[in-house]
């Protein structure tokens, strides 16, 4: 997690930060006091009535709205959007957007004219970061490392190169690199959260079995790997996760190898930070059935920062805590299937100013990923008095509010007793959810409670012994369930699907597809798969290669004998209709798929096909030509 800011930088954004309306005079006045105490100087562009065209090809500007309709009408000027406020914007504009910005009335401020959003002059690389201080931080610390603007209240854009910039988390600095434009906003803010319908709403033996093994052991395991030096004998906490520390690569490795021993399909996602190479770790489980195009993703950044970075950043709150609880999350829902596709996320360079996740989520968003939800677990392990707070982040998106709704009920529905303090306006943007948001994607933080701050936090001091571990593990208990809900889990056993066309032509064969899978972490033995067909319907063959048997005319049996661990296969039956049946007849094929399993067998082993022959009036018109 990145430094937070003060509690007055979560609430709603005061105009007066940037004012509307100014006296010319006054505002030559404030800017020469500015200009004495070391302030930018925030340039008004020229007011609506003036023409003139700026020679240079873009600006950095902010434009100030009234509400959700005010800012649909920029919608059609296709600007650049980096930053997205409550009653403001930050974007790059062309000097013809500027002008018709004038035109249509809106009040915009120029901070800096530049060529490209990431300028490069003689000083080297300049890039824009979004900046906040958290409490405890010196202000002039800010302005030594570049050009400062001021952007809302106690929100700041900065121009500095990297090296600069990322000086700043150890000076108490939370800093997100604006790295390019954002989605456009679809829907307006929704700060009051419809919580009438609930996504979960009813116990699940088979989920809550899920929650109770959820391993607070493994949790701790996991955060000892994280911080612990390799080459030192024995356990400490004396490794650095450092996005530049070379020492990264063997913790994404570990990462990587934990993912394949679950049998997840694991990749990594590079991208270059200031010349070095990291990555993104991915490992995924497919879904199984029509919705596996739409994912649910957990998330948490490996990386890690402390007033040491170079040598040590145990970083176990921040963030090995979440990265644990992303892989425990993993280790759980993979014994199990859902009908969508679950990922499991390790970022890097979340302490930059959430490079990593930016590069993922807008590969997702270029690449027309469904992502259904994203919940990022990021300092999850603090929790000094014991009360069982955390927070939910939400934001005003009403899919994300959903999906923070969907957590809450989860967390109270399998009894897991923690105390969740949920926000829409003021949540959190400092970590990797938010790259979610700027893509339009759903996502939510989960966090623990930000008033009950951690002194440790990026510091050489923040290890596994200053833990709240059942803490921890409730967190990822909640994640768990609420994730098995949405992907929707299939119950453990045989599963049977049986496919085939909506209606069947008299007289000529059809096709009838039957599909049989295992979804059990166990083997099946002694698996028998039966087709019963309706009257009008008669067998001819099937691509199953398997030993079949007809005891009747209409029954059919197929000896499948044992089916691995989560395997699935199909064949396809085809079938006769009878040519003397009438207009309007229903035909029907029901599977059965039975066997020994330790898991018992589920409502999903019986499917049953209906068909019908279709009446006349659904056959196309015939169409006359005009002899004429």
């Amino acid at each position: 997690m990145s430094p937070k800011g003060s509690s007055s930088a979560w609430g709603p954004l005061r105009r007066n930060a940037i004012p509307k309306r100014l006296n010319p005079g006054l505002f030559l006045i404030i800017c020469v006091l500015l200009a004495m105490l070391g302030f930018p100087e925030i340039t008004p562009s020229h007011s609506k009535a003036d023409s003139t065209v700026y020679p240079a090809p873009a600006h950095l500007v902010v434009i100030l709205y009234d509400d959700w309709d005010d800012l649909q009408r920029l919608a059609p000027l296709k600007i650049d959007l980096l930053d997205w406020q409550e009653d403001r914007l930050a974007a790059i504009v062309t000097s013809h957007q500027l002008t018709m910005l004038h035109s249509m009335g809106f009040e915009v401020y120029i901070l800096d004219t530049i060529a490209t959003p990431e300028e490069t002059d003689e000083a080297g690389a300049r890039d824009y970061y979004l900046v906040t201080p958290s409490p405890g931080a010196q202000i002039a610390a800010l302005y030594r490392q570049g050009q400062v603007f001021r952007y809302a209240q106690d929100l700041f854009i900065l121009k500095a190169d990297p090296a600069e910039a990322e000086r700043l988390p150890g000076e108490g600095f939370f800093i997100q690199k604006l790295l390019g434009p954002i989605a456009w906003p679809t829907s307006g803010p929704s700060p009051v959260v419809d919580t009438s319908p609930l996504l979960i709403q009813e116990h699940d033996p088979l989920i809550q079995s899920l929650v109770n093994s959820v391993s607070q052991t493994q949790i701790y395991t996991t955060i000892l790997e994280l911080q612990d030096d390799d080459v030192i004998p024995g356990w400490d906490a004396l490794r650095s996760r450092y996005s530049y520390a070379p020492e990264l690569a063997i913790e994404r490795d570990y990462i990587r190898d934990r993912m394949q021993t679950l049998g997840l399909n694991v990749q990594y996602q590079s991208f270059n930070l200031n010349g070095d190479m990291l990555d993104n770790v991915e490992g995924t489980l497919d879904g199984w059935g029509a919705g596996s195009d739409v994912v649910y993703i957990t998330s948490a950044h490996y990386d890690s920062f402390s007033d040491d970075p170079d040598n040590t950043a145990p970083g176990a709150d921040d963030n090995a805590s979440g990265t644990a609880g992303v892989l425990e999350a993993a280790r759980v829902l993979s014994r199990y299937r859902y009908r969508n596709t679950l990922r499991f996320v390790a970022f890097s360079a979340e302490e930059q100013g959430l490079i990593g996740s930016y590069y993922y989520a807008s590969a997702a968003r270029s690449a027309g990923t469904a992502i259904g939800g994203v919940i990022n677990l990021d300092m999850i392990g603090w929790d000094s008095n014991g009360y069982n707070v955390m927070e939910i982040h939400a934001g005003t998106r009403s899919d994300s509010q959903a999906l923070g709704n969907a957590f809450g009920t989860a967390n109270d529905v399998y009894g897991i007793s923690l105390d969740p303090q949920y926000f829409t306006l003021g949540s959190l943007p400092w970590s990797d959810h938010a790259s979610f948001w700027n893509q339009g994607y759903p996502a939510i933080l989960l966090i623990e409670d930000t008033p009950d701050f951690n002194p440790y936090y990026h510091k050489t001091t923040d290890t596994l012994d200053k833990l709240d571990l059942l803490y921890a593990t409730k967190f990822v208990q909640a994640t768990v369930a609420t994730l098995a809900e949405l992907a929707e889990i299939i119950p453990p056993g045989l599963n049977a699907e049986h496919t085939g066309p909506g209606w069947v032509t008299t007289g000529t064969l059809t096709t009838l597809t039957i599909q049989y899978a295992n979804s059990s972490p166990d083997p099946v033995t002694g698996v028998v798969i039966t087709d019963t067909l309706s009257p009008g319907l008669s067998y001819v063959e099937d691509s199953s290669g398997l030993t079949r048997t007809q005891p009747v005319s209409n029954t059919l049996v197929w000896q499948v004998g044992t089916i691995a661990p989560h395997t699935r296969s199909s064949f396809v039956v085809t079938t006769s209709v009878e040519a003397s049946l009438p207009a309007g007849a229903h035909l029907t094929s029901t599977v059965e798929i039975t066997g020994i399993t330790t898991w018992g067998i589920s409502g999903d082993s019986q499917r049953t096909w209906a068909g019908f022959v279709p009446y006349s009036s659904l056959y196309l018109p015939v169409v006359f030509k005009n002899s004429n």
